[in-house]
């Protein structure tokens, strides 16, 4: 075994920490300013940071035909991924929001599949069919009390589908960019279509800023997001990309999902109920197998 390989592992864990307590401090700050605001923040913090870090390493970047035209669709799809997380988020909770995104890894298996040739034994498509019955059941529940609106599910499921084509073209730009190099263009993309999108949302009006900016919990709340679930989270996981398989890393995303539920009710203080926890271990469940079989 490499002896990298360890560390490689360890990486991947952390990133998926710092992703799965996101949904509180995206919740702490949507509070107070709209999605489009804090993901200008965030993201112009998170590329000003990583260019910094960018310069003190030396990373130079270049074009390498065969694998660029992955790295431009992964920055593409990266902020259609956050815009539906902060939306789903808006119209769902953290917990319920977890648990969606739980089936991403069975998502990343088809277009791993469809793109890399990665087939999934019939086995494996039996048991990814455990995630969506386990969707529905959170979905059903979380609507009969009341705090999921159909448009959250909506919007959450076709972040899962996205997420998935990420994860795969991720996999691709891996063999010729490395961990930084990719987070870098991520970033780029990121930091000019939020702030764009969020001047054009607010006819340019630059007070939300300086109001959302007055509020301490949306400060720490941004700069949380911007260095741990941004610089941190990406670099980590993408490192692990250059090593491991799209199912093996997305298979850690199950950490996200299992620390934002707990986060959601500890600190948010959101409900939990007998039907989503049933519902959650199916999720949980079938992701495990689909990997293991």
């Amino acid at each position: 075994m490499d002896n990298r390989m360890p560390g490689v592992y360890a990486a991947v864990v952390l990133g998926n920490f710092f992703w799965g307590i996101s949904n509180i401090w995206t919740r702490i700050a949507i509070s107070v300013a709209d999605p489009e605001v804090l993901l200008t923040f965030r993201f112009l913090t998170a590329f000003a940071g990583l260019s910094i870090l960018m310069l003190v390493k030396r990373e130079q970047f270049s074009i390498h035909k065969g694998t660029f035209p992955a790295l431009v669709m992964m920055a593409l799809t990266e902020p259609l991924i956050y815009f539906g997380e902060s939306y789903g988020i808006k119209f769902s909770n953290a917990s319920f929001a977890s648990m969606i995104t739980a089936a991403t890894p069975i998502t990343a298996a088809f277009f791993g599949a469809l793109l890399l040739k990665e087939y999934p034994s019939l086995r494996k498509i039996l048991y990814s069919l455990l995630a969506v019955a386990g969707v529905i059941v959170i979905a059903a529940q979380g609507r009969s009390l009341g705090y999921v609106h159909p448009a959250g599910v909506i919007i959450l499921l076709i972040t899962i589908v996205i997420t998935g084509l990420y994860r795969t073209v991720n996999r691709k730009a891996a063999e010729d960019y490395s961990s930084l190099q990719r987070t870098w263009a991520v970033f780029l993309v990121c930091a000019v279509v939020f702030t764009l999108t969020s001047l054009v949302r607010n006819h340019g009006d630059l007070s939300v800023y300086r109001e959302a900016c007055s509020h301490p919990e949306f400060v720490s709340s941004f700069l949380l997001l911007a260095l741990l679930s941004s610089v941190a989270a990406h670099v980590l996981v993408n490192y692990g990309y250059g090593y491991l398989s799209v199912l093996t890393v997305s298979i850690f995303a199950v950490l996200q999902n299992v620390i934002g539920i707990f986060a959601g009710v500890l600190i948010l203080h959101e409900p939990m109920t007998p039907t989503i926890l049933i519902g959650s271990a199916m999720i949980l469940v079938s992701i495990f197998m689909v990997n293991r079989t």
